[in-house]
């Protein structure tokens, strides 16, 4: 009997305890369901204000006059602005590199010549045993053969020779890797 008397008094203390634990997390848990809500809410709130301001931003294009640079595998701007006109002004900067001003950039609205760092001379000088001496210049062009230039004689094995020398420019131009790109106006 006393065993059954502590077993009973047992499971009671346990079961108020329990039922405390129990409400408490409840309560706890209904908080936080509140707070989710509430959140949930907000978030949907603002993506709705988002999809409003795509659905705005794409039903009025860019003023007229605005550029707009297309890149590679990117949609044109008719495609992104549909029912606004676009005119392709790429031919009217083709081949162009865009520069900041400043720094040895030309004026402003100028275009700059293409330059690379290159030998463009060559100078030979022969000095005599008997004090002379002769400067020759050869130029060499962007594109094909310099005239030959006289570097030297009496090679070992072969006196009374001599060594002339001609140059190559290839015409190529120093460039980044780049991609093409297509420039649109707004009309």
């Amino acid at each position: 009997m006393k065993r059954v008397l502590i077993l009973f008094l047992i499971s009671n203390f346990f079961s108020v305890q329990s039922v405390e634990s129990i409400s408490n997390r409840e309560v706890e848990l209904e908080l936080k369901l509140k707070t989710l809500e509430t959140q949930l809410s907000y978030t949907k709130k603002a993506l709705k204000s988002m999809e409003e301001n795509l659905v705005e931003i794409k039903s009025a294009p860019p003023p007229v006059g605005f550029i707009y640079t297309q890149l590679p595998r990117q949609p044109s701007p008719s495609e992104i602005w549909t029912g606004s006109v676009w005119e392709d002004i790429t031919r009217s900067y083709a081949g162009m590199f865009f520069r900041a001003l400043g720094g040895g950039s030309a004026a402003w609205g100028s275009s700059q010549g293409e330059n690379s760092p290159r030998i463009t001379e060559v100078y030979s000088k022969l000095d005599r045993a008997n004090g002379g001496s002769q400067v020759t210049r050869v130029s060499i062009p962007a594109v094909g053969h310099s005239d030959w230039i006289w570097t030297g004689d009496d090679m070992p094995g072969y006196p009374h020779s001599l060594v002339r020398s001609s140059f190559v420019g290839s015409g190529g131009e120093v460039r980044p890797k780049n991609y093409g790109v297509k420039l649109w106006k707004r009309v």
